[in-house]
């Protein structure tokens, strides 16, 4: 876990006034931007949601809980990360990158 002291408006985001992020959390979010900046076995390569990957996980490890709430909300909707037809390896990795996104947002307060 990455502790990080970390306010808003005056008052805690949660009880222990620190976010607390898992470090599998961003190795994983590494993993699939590097997995999406790369040509899969279609052919196809996703550098947009690569980049937008990348600034989610730079704010997460700065401690921006809203970077855990950023990240949510690629998995939402039509054309969001769900719907990229990739090999089952990258699969794997999204799936993991949704679960614990939503276990932390839980930890943190914000779901």
């Amino acid at each position: 876990m990455v502790d990080v002291s970390r306010k808003r408006g005056g008052r805690s985001l949660n009880s222990h006034d620190e976010v607390r992020i898992p470090a599998d959390l961003l190795f994983d979010l590494d993993e699939l931007a590097d997995r999406l900046a790369t040509p899969n076995v279609g052919g196809y390569a996703y550098p947009d949601w690569s980049a937008a990957l990348r600034h989610v996980r730079r704010r997460i490890a700065l401690g921006d809980p809203y970077g855990i709430q950023q990240l949510l909300a690629m998995f939402g909707g039509m054309g969001s990360l769900n719907d990229l037809i990739i090999d089952h390896e990258t699969t794997e990795v999204i799936a993991r990158v949704r679960t614990v996104g939503w276990a932390t947002a839980v930890d943190i307060g914000l779901r």
